[in-house]
């Protein structure tokens, strides 16, 4: 799951069957789920997203990359069985490094920069909600 500096919360699901039915989600404002596209295989590496919305990652021996329309793109595909896949990283000029096994990948993307993340709520003293806590409140 990640989440962007506007609060999106998106990423691919994960479930343990074969064929997979998982799907890559969006969660709305309204906390219903929006599908995105359909995901082959099993293995999937842990996501990353930049500014414009864009996660990638590799599942099924492909580096795909979800656009914010929720449109898949494949980066790469490489034939391979190995299962064993870290981290994601978006470096900031839109190379993505996946490390696979004991190797570690890099490929030119049309990727820009990480996302920040969601940012630290400002003013919540001035609301009466507390600031205390992983979860800041939305002020």
């Amino acid at each position: 799951m990640l989440v962007n500096e506007q609060g999106t919360i998106c990423g691919p699901e994960l479930e343990n069957s074969l064929p997979s039915t998982s799907r890559f989600r969006r969660l709305a404002q309204n906390n219903t789920l929006v599908d995105g596209p359909s995901l082959t295989g099993y293995y999937t590496s842990c996501p990353a997203m930049d500014r414009e919305g864009t996660t990638v990652f590799r599942r099924d021996g492909k580096l795909l990359a979800v656009d914010a329309d929720l449109a898949s793109h494949e980066l790469f595909a490489m034939g391979d069985d190995r299962n064993v896949m870290g981290r994601t990283l978006l470096l900031y000029d839109g190379r993505v490094v996946v490390s696979l096994d004991s190797k570690v990948l890099a490929f030119h993307s049309p990727l820009g920069p990480l996302t920040e993340g969601p940012l630290v709520m400002r003013g919540c003293e001035s609301s009466g909600k507390s600031c205390d806590g992983p979860f800041r409140p939305a002020c």
